[in-house]
């Protein structure tokens, strides 16, 4: 205290725009980020608390995202990695172009991925109906984690990037003339020196999982977590209090990563040292000829996802034809669009009450199914389905 009060006075007397600069930051923090927090904090009251603490379905929720937290954090950190040793270490061919692909994913919002793994691998998506004749549902926990591993897979590779280039290749040209085989070389040198970056790139992908909704809310079907949760509370419900509740359960994982990524970086620093002068500009160490190749085909299986996803949207209709899991006995002389949205089993479900405000069916639907005029609906019957990111495309 006493030494932060001593360094505020010398502030004063050298420097008074720095203290001033301190202040603004100080004032924009406590208005925008704690006292938003104070605010959300006193929002919910014990009953909503103890509804939170002991409703299976927000058990389940929470459970849903740590899930999905561990597998989608550890699956991009292993496809950045590998992205990144591709392209900076392996050498392998075309790595000037495979250097940027990542890119094109960060230009885009995070549920992009989402959209495009629908149009692709859904059930009437490009490439498994329309190409290889299947019927597959990405719905539910399986499609949600690699929509997330291809969205924050890039965040990975960006960080990982950087380590792999500052790393010295005379220390690894050293255990080589020492005698340790690649493997070896990798194990302990390559990846103790990048370790920082791999620990910091975890903690950024974690945090991005944790508060991603795009993903979930496309592809999630009936597999929730807190962040849609969150959504569906506050705007299809207006239920502030459980909505806030929620959120601060959704902050406790985020705190606690923070702080484990923290212990381990400082435990790992004292780990690892370089010690050494100027490098000398060797080159790299060369990687096993199977392993390079396996890196290519990994890069170029990424690349054409990536182009496809961009281009989904254009080559494939905007309408998708579905089944109707619905009974529309009562046809309309106009043709009528009903709020409607897509099930785990691929199927179109409407939504109960037509008659109801817009903002009522929001969170729950996620397209309009198109009924011509005078026409009824039958179950089973195949149905034009207009998703909302389509319409809006």
């Amino acid at each position: 205290m006493t030494a932060g009060l001593r360094s505020l006075g010398r502030l004063w007397r050298f420097d008074r725009g720095l203290l001033l600069a301190y202040g603004l930051a100080a004032l924009f923090l406590l208005g925008f980020v704690v006292a938003p927090l104070v605010r959300v904090a006193l929002e919910p009251s014990a009953a909503d608390w103890r509804q939170v603490l002991t409703t299976p379905r927000w058990q389940r929720a929470a459970l849903n995202t740590l899930v999905t937290v561990g597998l989608s954090t550890t699956s991009s950190l292993l496809l950045g990695t590998a992205f990144a040793f591709a392209v900076t270490r392996a050498r392998v061919p075309g790595a000037r172009l495979f250097s940027v692909v990542p890119l094109f994913l960060l230009l885009t919002p995070p549920f992009v991925s989402g959209l495009a793994f629908v149009l692709l691998l859904g059930r009437r998506g490009l490439l498994t109906y329309h190409l290889l004749g299947l019927e597959t549902s990405v719905y539910g926990l399986h499609g949600v984690w690699l929509a997330q591993t291809l969205s924050f897979f890039p965040v990975a590779y960006l960080v990982l990037r950087g380590a792999f280039l500052a790393v010295d290749p005379t220390l690894e040209q050293a255990a080589r003339g020492l005698g340790a085989d690649r493997g070896q070389v990798l194990r302990s040198v390559t990846l103790p020196l990048v370790t920082p970056a791999l620990l910091a790139a975890a903690l950024f992908i974690a945090i991005g999982v944790l508060g991603d909704f795009g993903n979930p809310m496309l592809v999630g079907g009936r597999f929730q977590v807190l962040a849609t949760a969150v959504y569906t509370q506050l705007t299809g419900w207006a239920s502030f209090g459980t909505s806030a509740a929620l959120g601060l359960v959704l902050l406790v994982p985020a705190v606690a990563l923070f702080a484990a990524q923290q212990a381990v970086q400082a435990a790992t620093r004292q780990r690892f040292a370089t010690v050494g002068g100027r490098g000398a500009g060797l080159p790299a160490p060369a990687v096993a000829g199977w392993l390079r190749w396996s890196l290519f085909a990994l890069c170029v299986l990424v690349t054409l996802f990536v182009l496809a996803s961009q281009g989904a949207g254009e080559v494939l209709p905007q309408s998708l034809m579905l089944r109707a899991d619905f009974d529309w006995p009562k046809p309309d002389r106009r043709r009528e669009f009903l709020r409607a949205r897509m099930n785990a089993q691929g199927g179109i479900e409407l939504f109960r009450n037509q008659a109801s405000s817009a903002l009522n069916s929001t969170v729950w639907a996620n397209g309009l199914v198109d009924i011509p005029a005078g026409k009824a609906v039958v179950r089973g019957e195949i149905v034009r389905f207009l998703p909302y990111a389509d319409l809006l495309h």
